[in-house]
C-alpha cells in the first residue's frame, strides 16, 4: 500500500471524526480502508450508511422487534426481511448466521449465553457491534424471539429456522461450486487450498490466481473475472475468514479434502 495513499486514507478518516461519524483506517483482506465504527455518538445501531443505506433520510435505530410489521408479513417476506438484515453488512453475516445457530443448537439461551458465544468466536474481532447489538438486530429482523425476561429465553422463529437451513456454510459453498465452471473451480480450490495451508493476503493469492483460465487477461485487456471476485465469493460462502490473512473455514476445507 503506497504511504501516499494510507496518508490520504487516514486524513479523510479524520475529516470524518471531526463530523461527528466515528471512523478509522484498517487492514482489510483486500487492502487498506476506511471503516466506520460504533461509539457513542454514533447511535446504537450504527452510522446510517451501514445499516439504513444513504437515502438522506433519519434512519430508525430502534432495536425493539416490530411485532405488527411481522405479523402482517407473509412467510416469504419475513424470510427475506432475515436475509437482508443478515446480509446488510460482510462484517456481521457470518455473526448473524452463528446466532441463528447457536439459538437452534440451544433453544431457550439466555443473552447472557449466546452474547458469551459470540465474543469467542474469530469473527467478532472484526465486528463493528456489540454481542448485544447483533442479538438485536436478528430479534427485529424476526429470526429469534425472546420470552420477554431480562435474562431473555431466545428461540428460534419459523423463518428463522427455514433461513438458518439455507443458509449454512455447508449449503453457501455447495451453491457456490454448483453454479460454477470448471475453470472457476480450479481458482475456487486453489485459493480453499493455499489458505488452508498458512493465511494468505490478497496480494498472495492475486498473481497465483491471474494466471488460471478463470481470470485470464481477454484480447481487450480485461480479466474474465478478478481474482478479488474469488476471494469475496469464498468469503460470502463462508468458505473464507480473514483474520489478518484470509484462512480456510471449516466448510471449505471439507470442500477440499
Amino acid at each position: 500500500m503506497p504511504k501516499g495513499f494510507k496518508a490520504a486514507l487516514e486524513a479523510l478518516a479524520a475529516q470524518a471524526r471531526e463530523g461527528g461519524t466515528a471512523a478509522r483506517v484498517e487492514e482489510t483482506g483486500f487492502g487498506s480502508a476506511i471503516v466506520n465504527a460504533t461509539d457513542a455518538e454514533v447511535g446504537v445501531l450504527g452510522d446510517a450508511d451501514t445499516y439504513h443505506g444513504n437515502t438522506g433520510e433519519t434512519p430508525d435505530t430502534s432495536i425493539e422487534p416490530d411485532t405488527e410489521a411481522l405479523a402482517a408479513m407473509s412467510a416469504d417476506e419475513r424470510i427475506e426481511r432475515i436475509r437482508e438484515s443478515v446480509e446488510r453488512h460482510p462484517r456481521h453475516r457470518e455473526l448473524c448466521y452463528l446466532i441463528m445457530a447457536y439459538v437452534k443448537e440451544h433453544p431457550g439461551a439466555s443473552y447472557a449465553e449466546v452474547e458469551k458465544y459470540l465474543g469467542e468466536q474469530p469473527q467478532f474481532a472484526s465486528s463493528l457491534q456489540s454481542e448485544r447489538i447483533l442479538i438485536a438486530i436478528m430479534e427485529r429482523a424476526g429470526a429469534i424471539e425472546s420470552d420477554g425476561s431480562d435474562a431473555g429465553s431466545l428461540n428460534l422463529t419459523d423463518p428463522g429456522s427455514q433461513f438458518e437451513a439455507s443458509f449454512t456454510p455447508e449449503a453457501r459453498m455447495k451453491a457456490l461450486i454448483d453454479g460454477a465452471d470448471a475453470d472457476q473451480v480450479e481458482a475456487y480450490e486453489y485459493i480453499l487450498k493455499a489458505c488452508a495451508e498458512k493465511k494468505q493476503t490478497f496480494a498472495d493469492l492475486e498473481e497465483a490466481v491471474k494466471q488460471m483460465a478463470a481470470v485470464r487477461v481477454k484480447e481487450n485487456g480485461q480479466m474474465a473475472i478478478y481474482p478479488s471476485t474469488y476471494i469475496d465469493r469464498l468469503e460470502k460462502a463462508a468458505g473464507l475468514r480473514w483474520e489478518q490473512g484470509w484462512v480456510t473455514t471449516d466448510a471449505g476445507k471439507a470442500y477440499v479434502k
